[in-house]
């Protein structure tokens, strides 16, 4: 006689309070085998099977192997099989029909809870390994966070390893029976020691399982070593980072085919995971780079510097170092041959640091190091540099570009103490530098007291251009025949009061400060108001003629007899040749001023479109002292009369002069033998 209606339900009861308890999972199968040898059937033994790769394991099992016939329950769920209970009954007893129905039902909630238990694992596993990700200090701290969750699931060692480029394979991270990895040899090329689950991941792209680690040929490398310490089966998983394979997340169990499909795709969903955390991680050590680093370079940053700065001690060396030539090379090669300028000078820079020192990237060409010691040192790192930089720097597809660097030091503490002082000083040094065509300057006071002088000049010249407090002067150009004006060149003074401001004074501050634009159009801006049959010679600054502005300012004086006096200097920019051939085909004539001044001025005269030449003046000064100037000047009025251009002989002081010139063929003149600048309008009408 079978079992009754209410001992069978309390079975059924009883086995599912076991299976859902919090208790480990080997507990709770050992209890439901409990249960059901002690309900109502005759059972006298039971073994529980569960799935396991692809074969069977035993996990529990209770009474003895002696009995009747055998009860085979399949465990199912989720539409695979889970794995399989065999009951054994008592010597010559059965199971009515609905005995049998109550055992299948307990094993039915055996397998949904074997589904329980896997899901529950799975999404243990990845939330454990999401907050490994969330709370990691670093690359490695998540790694080995990770290795050590998969070791407490039950697996005797995982491990992380990085794919390098020479197909060697090295350990990153691990956790478990890391004494597996000691002078472990994996490769992830086609070498014997990449036939692994580990090379063969990381060369597909794909999960790899080893099923058996001693049946398995292609483990033959590490079959001995895996014996020993008791691993039966593994897997690997690549691990995906920055959009390619990086690394491998490699798995060791103590038992055989370890890694079904359920545990692959786990594992799987772990690697992604591990690879997602790492390219944030990734992201956000850029971030902290990039806050504290150039970009293009990789040298410390200004942010660097001020942080750094708080905490020096002793004295110190503050060198701010500008590349004068980059806007040149950007302009005539490209950004491409900039930034590779700016990047092999910042090698070069840090090879002649001292033990010590550093180098900063502030923006533009500019650097600044930081050297320790005095001006003793200072000079001897710029000693350096000029020996360094006499080599020129290879710029790629066959260019090479000899650097041009400009320093202005600053002491600490002597100049001063706080980094924005020593900024400023260091500032003026270099300006200083630029402006006297040296490579080095060190701060002093006088400095400080001549950048305070031209910043009240700057100031007041901005007051003045707004006001309209400048005024247009003129110096006529003289037909040497007759001595009357053939010409004007215009000129702008300032009238501060009752004083009028020379050139000299305040023509270089507009010129640093980039004002000398604004103060040329507003000479093109009055002359547009004035009418005079003499030709006007007005002076073009090389940032002026590269202004966009230059063109809209010029409209109004189309047809006015407006000439246009430029230098050697402001010819030497990249698009200044092509903008001065589009100022001759509007109408303007252009004159090259202080012709001889510099190396390039005969190949401008004949490769431009000039249509007037103003000799120096330092020519001028040798007549009658200086034969060789005198030949000079016989030679540009033979080359000028075969070119077709119009001569100016500048600097005409003396009436000796004056008939020289005109006894050897010059027709026109210009200095102060026929007066000095004054207002233009006295010039004009007198």
């Amino acid at each position: 006689m079978g079992a009754t209606v209410p001992q069978r339900k309390a079975l059924v009861l009883k086995a599912s309070r076991i299976l859902l308890s919090e208790k480990p999972l080997p507990e709770r199968l050992q209890a439901f085998l409990e249960a059901l040898l002690e309900g109502p059937f005759p059972i006298r033994s039971g073994k529980l099977y569960l799935r396991k790769g692809e074969g069977l394991r035993l996990v529990a099992q209770l009474g003895g192997e002696a009995g009747g016939e055998e009860v085979a329950l399949s465990l199912e769920g989720g539409g695979r099989a889970l794995g399989r209970l065999s009951l054994r009954l008592a010597p010559a007893a059965s199971l009515a029909p609905e005995d049998r129905l109550a055992l299948e039902e307990a094993a039915g909630i055996l397998a949904l809870a074997l589904l329980r238990e896997r899901a529950e694992r799975a999404e243990r596993v990845l939330r454990r390994a999401g907050e490994c990700a969330t709370q990691a200090a670093g690359e490695g701290d998540l790694l080995h966070k990770v290795c050590a969750l998969l070791v407490e699931e039950g697996y005797a060692l995982a491990w992380v390893g990085e794919a390098r480029p020479t197909g060697e394979v090295v350990p990153r991270e691990a956790a478990g029976a890391v004494g597996y990895l000691e002078g472990i040899r994996v490769r992830w090329d086609e070498a014997p020691e990449g036939q692994g689950p580990t090379g063969r991941a990381l060369r597909s792209g794909r999960p790899q399982v080893l099923r058996s680690v001693e049946e398995d040929p292609r483990y033959a490398p590490w079959r001995e070593r895996a014996q020993v310490f008791g691993f039966a089966s593994s897997a690997a998983f690549p691990l995906r980072v920055e959009g390619r394979v990086w690394g491998s997340l490699n798995v060791y169990a103590p038992e055989e085919d370890a890694f079904d499909e359920e545990e692959v795709r786990l594992l799987e969903d772990l690697a992604r995971l591990i690879g997602h955390a790492l390219d944030r991680l990734r992201a956000l050590e850029r971030l902290r780079f990039l806050a504290y680093h150039d970009p293009l370079t990789g040298l410390p940053n200004r942010r660097r510097l001020e942080e750094d700065f708080r905490l020096l001690r002793g004295r110190w060396a503050l060198c701010r170092l500008d590349l004068v030539d980059l806007y040149e090379v950007n302009e005539a090669y490209g950004r491409e041959a900039g930034d590779a300028l700016l990047a092999r000078t910042s090698r070069r820079l840090q090879a002649l640091l001292p033990r010590e020192g550093r180098l900063y990237r502030l923006e533009g060409g500019e650097f600044l190091a930081l050297l320790p010691g005095g001006a003793k040192e200072a000079e001897a790192f710029g000693q350096a540099l000029g020996e360094a930089l006499e080599a020129p720097l290879d710029l790629g597809e066959g260019r090479a570009f000899r650097v041009r660097v400009r320093a202005g030091v600053a002491l600490f503490p002597d100049d001063a103490n706080t980094l924005s002082e020593l900024l400023r000083r260091a500032d003026q040094a270099l300006r200083e530098a630029k402006k006297a065509g040296k490579r080095w300057t060190f701060y002093s006071l006088g400095l400080g007291e001549a950048v305070r002088e031209r910043r009240e000049v700057l100031a007041g010249l901005e007051k003045a251009l707004a006001e309209g407090e400048l005024r247009l002067y003129g110096q006529p150009i003289v037909d040497l025949a007759t001595g009357r004006p053939a010409g004007v060149e215009v000129l702008l003074r300032w009238a501060r009061g009752e004083e009028v401001v020379p050139a000299s004074r305040f023509i270089p501050v507009a010129e640093e400060a980039g004002l000398i634009p604004e103060l040329d159009l507003y000479v093109l801006r009055a002359l547009a108001q004035m009418t005079t049959a003499l030709p006007l010679h007005v002076n073009l600054s090389p940032q002026t003629l590269l202004d966009e502005r230059l063109l809209l300012g010029l409209a109004p004086l189309k047809g006015r007899n407006l000439r246009l006096e430029l230098t050697e200097h402001a010819l030497a920019s990249p698009g200044a040749e092509a903008r001065l051939k589009e100022l001759s085909c509007m109408g303007f004539p252009v004159v090259l001023d202080d012709f001889g001044q510099g190396y390039a001025s005969l190949r401008l005269l004949v490769g431009l479109p000039f249509s007037m030449a103003k000799v120096d003046r330092g020519f001028v000064g040798g007549i009658g002292l200086d034969p060789k100037a005198e030949a000079a000047l016989k030679a540009v009025l033979a080359l000028s009369r075969e070119l077709e251009i119009a001569l100016v002989a500048e600097g005409v002081e003396r009436e000796d002069q004056w008939a020289w010139l005109r006894s050897v063929g010059y027709s026109l003149g210009q200095g102060y033998l026929w007066g000095r600048p004054a207002p233009l309008e006295e010039v004009l009408y007198p």
